[in-house]
């Protein structure tokens, strides 16, 4: 056969190669899966590979009668590498069918070709990648050539088999390996863009995923038209509450916002960020209700060019609201919400300049407080810290800086203000507190007054100011407090008017037993303030405890009996009454020692303490009561002599009957 007559006979075996070659690249312009796990997705594959098959087969070079030749070969190697073995053998199961269909005396090696592509692509599979070749081109160039050595190989059965190894060896060993190195690199291009495309669109859900998860971010994306490009699930809904819009990809944020000046303030920093100036901004907006939000402005470059801005809007309004509060307390008293301590020593470093010269200091002290505390509670202390800071605020103006620097302390500066005005100034300070009262309780101030000018140390200003305090604290300090413990009695006596008739038939009483001793004077002035006194710890137990109607709860009965311990705190802290506290400490102590507070018994108990015993329970016993009914005379009577030896000194309880008829000729029990 001339050559010509060869060339053009094998011209139909090369249009075979071009349809598989058609066939491939009308593959990659799809975005089918190069491979996958599903079993239906891999019988659908193999039918596909099937069907090809035919196609070629259909579209064969016919060597002679029964014999005929194309590239399956060539597409069920390659399958196999790309699609797996499970489609393949599909695949080349339905190409022998076809064969058998087609028939021939060369059936038998049709069939043994197709078996062995497909075997081979198999085997290379997956040892391939013991033979280490890097270059994909090689690869693919010898994979063809070894699956087609092997074809001609099977070719040697047919019985005219040198005439088809001479027409067709070029073909086989040359044009064939070429062709499954070309399709082999297509192939691996196209399983790589859909490797990068299933890449995109993973990353594409996780980032979207990602901001979606966010709800308190809100975060979008706009061209430099303002158009959104996306947006996560938190800003379509913020947008929805706000303006009732819901957004999609393509509209236009500024078209959407109704306020010019916050569209306006968007649009300047979206031109800033294209402009390759990001920015983070702080703004506040008053729509349905006010917001402070955080704006981060993000440039996205795509190579050297800006294709977007990122914007992160947060809501920091409560983050502010904190800061302002931890502000507060860094700066502010918590209690007063005067300036503290810190805010002090930096206001004393700026007013010591020179242009805030004379800069006079007012030092105060609220007299009495621990007294407060430990006979009223610290409750009660608050109150009073709270009221004297009001009080002072009063005197305060835009002039002069108060502050709170301790527990009792206080202090004004007064910058640009002289000793004279200074001096006024207290006055008017004294005035405002002068005979103030809460809740029956005085409130009076130490104070000491210095003036620093510009020559003077502050160091020493600052002291002299604090000794005259001291020195006005200790003058104060024994009138302060009596006048303390004559304001909670009146607090008593104000309250419950009774108690201060109690108070005097005590007094008579508990003198009149006093006499019988033969007290001398002094004595007797003693007993009668501590009469007078006893019960001045009544001031600390709740009004609805005292004025209860039914009985008193185990709990309320503490709080009672805590009045022995307040009303001798608060004596003592008197010098002149320190020598009757333990009196009134003692005055429910039994003689057999169950009283309380300390259960002492006998003549462990003071004298004072053992005669007001007898005369506030008979008192009591006859006076009106929520939770009892009174007593009558004899029933009283007749109790104290029935607690004579456990309640009530035995040797007193007989002075009280002795003097008992005439004490009950003036005696009016309490209405």
């Amino acid at each position: 056969m001339k050559i010509d007559e060869i060339i053009l006979s094998i011209l139909p075996l090369l249009n075979n190669i071009f349809t598989l070659i058609s066939v491939v690249f009308l593959y990659t312009l799809t975005n089918y899966q190069v491979e996958t796990k599903k079993l239906v997705s891999k019988i659908l594959t193999g039918v596909l590979i099937g069907l090809v098959a035919i196609i070629l087969m259909s579209n064969n070079f016919k060597f002679s009668e029964g014999l005929v030749f194309d590239s399956r070969t060539i597409l069920l190697s390659i399958s196999v590498l790309y699609f797996g073995s499970t489609s393949t053998i599909i695949g080349g199961l339905i190409a022998i069918g076809y064969r058998v269909y087609l028939g021939g005396f060369g059936l038998f090696v049709g069939i043994s070709t197709i078996a062995m592509s497909v075997i081979i692509g198999i085997l290379w599979r997956y040892y391939s990648s013991k033979l280490k070749i890097k270059n994909k081109t090689y690869e693919y160039l010898l994979f063809g050539l070894i699956v087609h050595i092997f074809t001609l190989l099977i070719f040697l059965f047919l019985p005219n088999n040198i005439d088809v190894l001479r027409n067709l060896w070029v073909i086989y060993l040359i044009i064939f390996p070429i062709t499954t190195m070309i399709i082999g690199l297509v192939m691996k291009n196209q399983k790589e863009r859909i490797a990068q495309i299933n890449l995109v669109k993973a990353q594409k859900i996780l980032l979207q995923s990602s901001i979606d998860a966010s709800t308190s971010i809100e975060i979008y994306v706009l061209d430099e038209k303002f158009n959104y490009l996306t947006f996560n699930a938190f800003h379509q809904i913020q947008i929805k509450k706000l303006y009732d819009i819901d957004i999609q990809v393509g509209d236009n944020l500024i078209d959407i916002i109704k306020d010019k000046i916050i569209g306006s303030t968007i649009k300047e920093s979206i031109n800033d960020a294209f402009n390759g100036n990001g920015s983070l901004k702080v703004v506040e907006i008053e729509i349905q209700g006010r917001k402070i939000l955080e704006e981060h402005f993000t440039p996205i470059y795509k190579g050297k060019d800006i294709v977007g801005v990122v914007v992160f809007v947060k809501d920091i309004t409560e983050q502010k609201k904190h800061e302002s509060e931890i502000l507060q307390l860094s700066y502010y008293d918590a209690l007063t919400g005067l300036l503290n301590r810190r805010s002090y020593h930096e206001h004393l470093f700026k007013f010591s300049a020179p242009e805030y010269s004379p800069l006079s200091i007012v030092t105060c002290d609220i007299n009495g407080l621990k007294l407060i505390n430990d006979a009223l509670g610290h409750q009660m202390g608050d109150k009073i810290i709270i009221e004297f800071s009001n009080l002072l605020s009063c005197v305060s103006d835009s002039n002069n800086y108060l502050f709170r620097i301790g527990g009792d302390e206080f202090v004004y500066l007064l910058p640009n203000t002289n000793e004279y005005k200074a001096e006024i100034f207290v006055d008017k300070l004294e005035s405002k507190i002068e005979n103030h009262t809460l809740e029956g309780v005085k409130i009076s101030l130490s104070y000491g007054v210095a003036t620093k000018y510009e020559k003077d140390s502050l160091d020493e200003i600052l002291s002299i100011s604090e000794e005259r305090m001291y020195k006005h604290k200790l003058f104060e300090k024994h009138s302060h407090r009596r006048d303390f413990i004559n304001s909670i009695l009146q607090t008593l006596h104000d309250k419950n008017p009774n108690e201060k008739l109690r108070s005097d038939r005590i007094i008579q009483m508990s003198l009149a037993i006093g006499e019988k001793l033969n007290m001398k004077k002094s004595e007797l002035k003693l007993l009668e303030t501590v009469a007078l006194l006893h019960d001045i710890g009544n001031i600390s137990v709740d009004d609805e405890i005292l004025q209860k109607p039914t009985d008193l709860t185990i709990s309320d009965w503490e709080q009672v009996k805590r009045h022995c311990e307040i009303g001798y705190r608060i004596v003592s802290s008197v010098p002149d009454y320190a020598e009757i506290a333990q009196d009134i400490l003692s005055h429910h102590e039994h003689y057999d020692g169950n009283g309380y507070p300390r259960g002492i018994a006998g003549e462990d108990i003071p004298l004072r303490a053992r005669i007001i015993a007898i005369a506030d329970a008979y008192d009591s016993m006859l006076s009106d009561k929520p939770y009892r009914n009174i007593f009558d005379k004899n029933e009283a009577i007749n109790e104290i002599i029935d607690k004579k030896g456990t309640q009530f000194d035995p040797y007193l309880v007989d002075l009280f009957l002795e003097v008992y008829n005439e004490y009950l000729s003036d005696y009016k029990k309490t209405t």
